[in-house]
């Protein structure tokens, strides 16, 4: 895969509940910078500067270009410090509108910078970093960057907004490891003010205000001039005679407070302080103004000020407003305060303390180690999404440092180097230093991530995941894997289905679950992604009509089988005659996450149904006297079920005949009547014999069988005949069902026999 590059640092939070936070170290990756146009590896020549250009530079110089042998502040509007800064006491960026502050390489300067990943801010107290403010180092020096060493702590409100490396690593709690490469710098520049301060003057100044002329004497190197600054304050026109490019010139300031502010440089009679002037940068590299007596000197004026700037005093305070070319070098405090000013870093060609340096001290060993970045069932994520990150955060006894890592799920391991060996790194994953950043719900909304499961060589591991950097030539290396799996749910969504008015309930319908993932058991997860653990992939699930219920998490793919479990509840029908019959459940099995659905629905229907029991009613004539009649005999039914009545009708049969089945709903109580009719000449009926009179459907299986039973007596008063069944015929044959019987057991009576048939099949008859 590329190789992944530095771009924006991160911190570890020390001190909580304060607006303020103490910062140690970071980054956050981005893509693969563009290749530089040229190699930066090597010093410009002697009378080969470069002029003012834009990123990305050419040189490289690890001399320090910008000293403070005191504190270092930029305010203002102060844009840019281009080279090796150092302070041995504090720094601080706070610019008055906010905006970026470059350290170590600009946006448009000389181009001459430190090595690519080197310190490129060391800082012997702390730092602070103003609200709105961003400190750059090492910009356009992607993949490598500029790295910062703090001998203290680092305040900022936001240090993933306002700190950007590059690639670099920021690290404090350095104590003086911090500066120690340079402490005796305020030494060095102590005794070369000194010494260029005592040497002999070579050329002439001529200060015709407001211009002053340097005019050298052909033959010396150094040209060594002198000028009081009060003539200095007043002539802010320089310009330089005879001297050539190559020529180291040393200008001694006199005076204990100097304020230069020039508008004009000229070489020759050429304008040379602007930057399309091909001298621009030789002139700048070879010119040095020494204010060895002065404790109080500011910088200032509308022109590019040419030539480094010696202020040896360590009581000193050097301000600056103005953009400058050269070494900028103050024995004590110095303050950067201007309008988009900017510190441009021309290495001065007079002294070897002062020349531009091209090699990089030894680096420490240090130690390396891979991540790997799997990525289980992507499912809904898409491939341009799947980039993930975190941090490293090592301790290496006082010395704190933090290192961010970025990889593809599925690309392969990413090798995150320059790690203290020995030291205990603490590594985990936050999404938040990715480049852009990926909040936690970056997932499509209703899937979630689980706890990332790490492993370190193989081993699985449990979070938070710490290791300790081996050597380089350790036989055993560190490779680190952290999977993540996406995960969702399914919802059951409750139905009943059957004849209106019959579920009258609201009870809860148990359904139970069984996951597996690839045929074996699975865990499932809570809302924050956290296993539940083993046996957690059963359960059951308590749904209600019109209310769906969700399942815990579990991973996409993961199968689900559902059942339900049945039984009958009283109180969950109007009457007896409802009864439960299937369940259909669908989809079951069901698959978590199936086409990228965040809740697949499963809709589990149990269907009822009105069970009906029927009855007969039969004709019987008792007759001995042989009288003739004829029929046939009617009558009617009544079926109530508590207060309500159910069913009714009406019969009709002749003698010896039987009704075919009245199906009515089970549990009903029924009541049979028979019509009185009138009496057959010659003869007289008796009341009718009903049996049973009155009886219950118990169950949709009995037939219950009603006999109607009339006597027919011969009379022989030889009168009128009594009161008795009418006309009524004795063929015997059955009527026909009346109409709503007959439409109860079209409607009914299939259902009877159906429910008869599965009942008996789930008790085995």
């Amino acid at each position: 895969m590329p190789k992944r590059v530095v771009s924006r640092a991160t911190a570890i939070v020390l001190a909580c509940g304060i607006a303020a936070v103490a910062l140690v170290a970071g980054s956050v990756t981005v893509g693969q910078a563009p290749a530089a146009r040229a190699a930066i590896g090597e010093c410009p020549p002697d009378g080969g500067m470069p002029g003012i250009d834009n990123l990305p530079p050419e040189f490289t110089d690890n001399t320090i270009a910008i000293f403070a042998g005191g504190s270092f502040t930029a305010t203002g509007g102060a844009a840019e410090a281009e080279g090796l800064l150092v302070a041995l006491g504090d720094a601080v960026f706070a610019k008055d509108a906010g905006g970026r502050f470059n350290v170590g390489s600009v946006g448009v300067g000389s181009g001459i910078v430190p090595t690519p990943g080197s310190v490129m801010l060391a800082v012997g107290g702390g730092v602070t970093i103003g609200d709105g403010t961003v400190l750059d180092v090492g910009a356009g020096l992607s993949p490598d960057g500029g790295s910062v060493d703090v001998g203290g702590t680092a305040t900022v409100t936001d240090p993933l907004a306002q700190i950007e490396l590059n690639g670099g690593v920021f690290t404090d709690g350095l104590g003086a490891d911090a500066v120690a490469p340079y402490a005796g710098f305020g030494t060095v520049i102590s005794d070369s003010a000194a010494t260029l301060a005592a040497m002999a003057v070579t050329g002439t100044t001529a200060v015709a205000a407001p211009s002053v002329t340097f005019t050298g004497d052909g033959t010396a190197a150094p040209q060594v001039f002198s000028i009081t600054a009060t003539d200095l304050q007043a002539s802010p026109e320089i310009r330089f005679v005879g001297i050539g490019l190559t020529t180291p010139v040393v200008i001694n300031v006199t005076g204990t407070s100097a304020v230069f502010s020039p508008n004009f440089f000229s070489n020759d009679g050429s304008r040379v302080d602007d930057f399309a002037n091909p001298d621009f940068g030789n002139v700048a590299a070879r010119t040095l103004w020494n204010f060895a007596g002065a404790s109080d000197v500011t910088i200032g004026g509308s022109s590019q000020v040419l030539g480094s700037i010696l202020v040896a005093d360590p009581a000193a305070t050097v301000s600056i407003s103005a953009s400058t070319n050269g070494r900028v070098y103050s024995g004590g405090d110095l303050v950067v305060d201007g309008v988009g000013n900017e510190l441009h870093n021309y290495p001065w060609i007079g002294t070897g303390d002062f020349a531009c340096d091209e090699e990089q001290a030894p680096e420490d060993v240090t130690g390396s180690l891979t991540i790997e970045k799997v990525l289980d069932e992507p499912g809904p994520i898409p491939e341009e999404e799947r980039t993930f990150g975190g941090l490293v955060s090592c301790t290496d006894q006082s010395t704190r440092a933090v290192t961010a890592w970025t990889a593809v799920a599925g690309a392969g391991p990413v090798t995150i180097a320059g790690l203290p060996v020995g030291a205990e790194c603490a590594i985990s994953e936050d999404l938040r230093f990715t480049d852009p950043p990926i909040p936690r719900a970056a997932v499509p909304p209703g899937f979630i991530f689980a706890v990332p499961e790490w492993s370190v060589n193989g081993v699985p591991v449990d979070a938070p995941v710490t290791v300790t950097i081996p050597a380089p030539d350790d036989p055993v290396q560190l490779a680190l894997a952290v999977e993540n799996t996406v995960l969702s749910r399914f919802a059951v969504v409750k139905a009943v289905d059957g004849p209106d008015g019959g579920y009258i309930g609201d009870r809860a319908f148990p359904v139970d679950y069984a996951c597996t993932l690839d045929g074996a058991p699975v865990e499932a997860y809570s809302q924050l992604g956290v296993p539940l653990g083993p046996g957690s992939g059963t359960g059951t699930l308590d749904a209600v009509v019109d209310a769906p219920v969700t399942s815990p998490y579990f991973p996409i793919t993961t199968v689900c089988a559902l059942t339900e479990p049945g039984g009958e509840e009283s109180g969950d029908f109007s009457d007896p005659s409802f009864q439960w019959g299937d369940v259909i459940i669908d989809p079951t099995p069901v698959t978590v996450g199936a086409g990228n659905d965040p809740l697949v629905a499963v809709t589990v229907t149990n269907a009822y149904l009105r069970l009906l029991g029927a009855f007969t009613i039969g004709k019987v004539v008792a007759n001995p006297d042989g009288v003739g009649f004829d029929g046939p005999f009617t009558g009617s039914f009544t079926c109530t079920s508590g207060s309500a009545t159910v069913a009714t009708g009406t019969w009709s049969v002749g003698s010896g005949g039987t009704t075919a089945p009245i199906a009515v709903p089970v549990g009903s109580t029924c009541r049979v009547a028979e019509d009185v009719a009138s009496h057959p000449p010659g003869g007289s009926w008796s009341a009718p014999v009903i049996a049973p009179a009155e009886f219950t459907i118990d169950d949709e299986a009995t037939l219950v069988a009603v006999t109607v039973t009339n006597t027919l007596a011969r009379d022989t008063t030889g009168g009128v005949p009594s009161t008795g069944a009418g006309s009524i015929a004795a063929t015997g044959a059955d009527p026909a069902v009346p109409a709503t019987v007959a439409a109860m057991l079209l409607a009914g009576g299939l259902a009877v026999m159906g429910v008869s048939a599965r009942r008996r099949r789930r008790s085995g008859a």
